[in-house]
């Protein structure tokens, strides 16, 4: 499970605290999750909903093997929720920060999850901008 949530701060002024279109806000996109060197830049809109071939992601979900999940995952594109970055090395700060984070929720780790149920019951929360199920 995927779920990308806006950055709150113990400074955060909510009555200034607007929605943010995640169609405006930009993200690097890599060929798959071993590149290091950003290969596009897209909305987080379009990495979030569009980057992906529905049909691989299909495939990969299908595929109970462990191993053969993993590598087949490991052709998929991927993308950094926050921001811009020039690369991926050791230490790489975002060019421009989104104000947005990720966080994944493993279903390998936590075998008992109902991702399903989770995965709305996070959606409940304001803060979150997308929940959605991983590959």
């Amino acid at each position: 499970m995927v779920v990308v949530v806006k950055g709150i701060t113990e400074n955060t002024d909510f009555k200034s605290y607007k929605m943010i279109n995640i169609r405006t806000i930009q993200v690097s996109v890599f060929s798959s999750y071993y590149c290091k060197t950003p290969m596009k830049t897209v909305s987080l809109y379009d990495a979030l909903f569009n980057l992906a071939d529905p049909a691989l992601v299909d495939e990969v979900r299908q595929t109970e093997n462990h191993e053969e999940r993993k590598k087949k995952k490991s052709h998929l594109p991927s993308f950094t929720p926050s921001g811009l970055f020039e690369n991926l090395f050791e230490g790489a700060q975002p060019k421009i920060y989104s104000g947005f984070m990720c966080i994944d929720i493993d279903k390998d780790h936590n075998p008992n999850m109902d991702a399903e149920t989770v995965k709305w019951e996070l959606a409940k929360i304001s803060q979150v901008a997308y929940c959605g199920l991983s590959v």
